[in-house]
């Protein structure tokens, strides 16, 4: 992997998007611009929303917004998926680390320095960064109440979105992100096979941190119409490809979080048996045509080395086995941090984007 270690850029940050999040992304450009060392970093922009090319004016006002941070825009695909669209930015980076960055965050403080101490203190895979809720002081992720086990400034849980990095190798090799979840639910799934693995993931509470605006407007999973399908169809997929079955030992908090959290999520007040029912009847057709995929992925989870389930609680005796195996497996991407690069401005903690 002699790649990771060859001069220039050597951090993509990746970014999937739609045209009516402009404001949203156009700030997060802005804040990556004051934060990071342009000498080491391109931007990579998807919008996923089809095959058309950024416009021309759009182009010019996010190179704008980057300054000197090189900027590159991809193409969509035909039938966009966000599985898809980070799939596409996965293949296209052509550097040793990548961060995958929602657009609708801003950065605040030295984000690359964090994740390299991260990277180099610990054999982590994918590392996030905490963050705030908008302009406050709430938390947003990761959630105080997940359970987590914490050494130090990692906190050993799975990294669910805004923010997730990692080398870029380690992550085609387990497979990138397994497009059959489509809109929902690709960020459980991937974490869960890294655990599996053997390649734990956390998130480090020692440096930079996000903020979260959540009025940004067209999310392809809060706002997504029939979103209860894309949830149900995650669920169920998760439960076939690892076993994990009503009374499977291990997946006891994969179907309290199914009760309590993920089905009232999905239907919100109108949810009742029957319309969980009426879904998944919905749905049949389509599993039809995914069982054989299904049934490959089942026969390789059964050949990971470690037999974690969905949402498995940690203990400090699972977290100490993976990272023992970790440092093993990621001994040749490991990363000794350069200097850190200060930014000229500190971007402020507040948007000029007006609430929706």
């Amino acid at each position: 992997m002699s790649f990771l270690r060859r001069r220039g850029r050597d951090w993509t940050l990746a970014i999937l998007t739609l045209p009516s999040r402009e404001a949203y992304l156009g700030q997060l450009v802005q804040s990556l611009a004051a934060a990071v060392d342009p000498a080491r970093t391109e931007l990579l922009i998807l919008h996923n929303d089809g095959c058309e090319a950024v416009a021309d004016d759009a182009r010019a006002r996010l190179e704008a917004q980057a300054g000197p941070v090189a900027v590159r825009f991809l193409r969509g695909h035909a039938e966009p998926t966000i599985t898809r669209g980070r799939n596409a930015l996965l293949a296209a980076c052509r550097t040793g680390r990548i961060a995958f960055i929602d657009d609708d965050v801003t950065v605040h403080g030295d984000v690359l320095g964090s994740l390299e101490t991260a990277l180099a203190a610990e054999p982590l895979a994918l590392v996030g960064l905490p963050s705030l809720q908008n302009d406050g002081d709430t938390p947003d992720k990761p959630r105080p109440d997940t359970p987590a086990v914490e050494h130090g400034p990692v906190r050993w849980m799975p990294v669910h979105g805004l923010l997730c990095a990692g080398y870029t190798a380690v992550l085609r090799r387990a497979g990138g992100f397994r497009e059959r979840r489509r809109f929902w639910g690709e960020w459980t799934e991937l974490n869960l096979r890294l655990w599996r693995l053997g390649l734990p993931t956390g998130y480090w509470l020692g440096g930079a941190h996000l903020r979260h605006w959540t009025a940004a407007p067209d999310s392809p999973t809060r706002n997504r119409a029939r979103k209860e399908r894309d949830i149900v169809w995650g669920l169920l997929c998760t439960a076939l490809e690892y076993d994990a079955g009503v009374d499977a030992p291990g997946s006891e908090a994969f179907w309290r979080l199914i009760s309590t959290r993920y089905l009232p999520y999905a239907f919100g007040r109108g949810l009742s048996a029957e319309r969980v029912f009426a879904v998944m009847v919905e749905l049949l057709p389509e599993f039809g045509a995914a069982w054989h995929g299904i049934q490959a992925d089942r026969e390789l989870a059964r050949h990971h080395p470690f037999d974690f389930r969905p949402f498995q609680p940690l203990t400090e005796a699972l977290v100490a086995g993976v990272r023992r195996h970790a440092r093993r497996a990621l001994r040749r991407v490991r990363v000794v941090p350069r200097r850190r690069y200060v930014p000229e401005v500190t971007f402020p903690s507040s948007l000029s984007v007006a609430p929706a």
